[in-house]
């Protein structure tokens, strides 16, 4: 009987040290990742600051704890950014994907061209997202993909010569994204 309390004492104290060793591995995340994001995804005009007080807002997180990818991207993005910059889309809406890709394509100065065989009603984003890559890449702009644990996409849209800025900035952030002409 004895035995069996010394192991029952041995089992809970090395769940204790596990978790105090779990929580100690946890690195310290950056309070200003989510605002560097936001910069480098959207044009010097817009505040990025201001977008982000007001997503927090929208999401009704508070005005200086450690967002994660997690916490805001989801259909708010269609709240807070501007579409031209980044939008949410149900995964079977290939129509709205349209609409909000040609407002994407218009700040880049031309007009998304679908083959005949991609009406967009009738198509879904995923395709329409590989159909469009090349199209904003001949203009200059760079589509990605957020991962969003959702049947839904998370589409942003940047000028090329941010490639790396962007790509760094999600990753500090904790967003993990793909170009919009890789395969789901």
């Amino acid at each position: 009987m004895n035995s069996i309390w010394l192991w029952i004492l041995l089992l809970l104290a090395g769940m204790v040290w596990w978790q105090w060793r779990l929580r100690r591995r946890v690195p310290t995340a950056d309070p200003a990742a989510l605002n560097r994001w936001l910069t480098v995804l959207c044009d010097p005009e817009l505040d990025a600051e201001a977008i982000e007080q007001h997503w927090r807002s929208v999401q009704g997180f508070p005005a200086h704890g450690l967002p994660t990818p997690a916490d805001f991207i989801d259909f708010s993005v269609n709240d807070v950014l501007p579409p031209a910059y980044a939008f949410a889309v149900d995964w079977k809406d290939g129509e709205s994907f349209a609409d909000y890709a040609d407002d994407m394509a218009a700040r880049f100065g031309f007009r998304l061209q679908w083959p005949p065989h991609a009406d967009p009603e009738q198509t879904m984003p995923e395709t329409l997202m590989q159909l469009a890559y090349p199209q904003f890449r001949q203009h200059g702009a760079l589509l990605y993909d957020a991962q969003t644990d959702g049947d839904y996409y998370c589409v942003m849209l940047i000028p090329a010569e941010r490639q790396t800025s962007f790509e760094q900035a999600s990753r500090q952030w904790g967003l993990a994204i793909r170009t919009a002409d890789e395969p789901h």
